[in-house]
């Protein structure tokens, strides 16, 4: 009986530590979703493709990235008078499978164009876009790294 019962509290203690360890990836990948844009918004652009997959892909409404180099590349090109802000809420993380976790999410984008340097507060009317993000991470050497980033754009100023 001993035994027994030993063994199940082996299995409950071994279930929780997966579903522990299941959660606190799920959590890490929304971080790094947030993470990644914080950076994106104050034009810290290395630190953003840091958590980029080399091969990472980035369907944007203005179009595709393809990859950490065409990351940079794109936002070294960008005006440095470009003042925006992302609100990310309603985050859901999800495994894909024991390599990939989506997380989505609801966006809420505001944005100014200074044309010379930026200069706060900037004039706010309303959110130019809101809409729906849709990250997969994927771990890459130890690593979950920003693999798919897609956008859906819901409304639109």
């Amino acid at each position: 009986m001993k035994q027994e019962s030993t063994g199940s509290v082996e299995r409950v203690v071994q279930q929780m530590h997966a579903r522990l360890s299941d959660d606190l990836a799920l959590r890490e990948c929304e971080r790094r979703a947030l993470l990644f844009m914080a950076h994106f918004d104050t034009q810290e652009y290395q630190e953003a493709a840091n958590l980029f997959a080399l091969e990472g892909v980035w369907n944007r409404a203005d179009g595709v990235i393809n990859g950490r180099a065409d990351f940079m590349r794109r936002m070294e090109a960008r005006s440095p008078g470009i003042f925006v802000r992302h609100v990310i809420t309603n985050m859901r993380a999800k495994r894909l499978n024991e390599t990939e976790i989506r997380v989505d999410s609801y966006v809420t984008v505001y944005r100014h164009d200074f044309t010379g340097s930026i200069m706060v507060p900037a004039s706010l009317s309303a959110p130019d876009v809101m809409g729906r993000y849709s990250d997969v991470f994927r771990m890459i050497e130890g690593e979950w790294l920003l693999y798919e980033k897609s956008v859906v754009v819901d409304f639109k100023r």
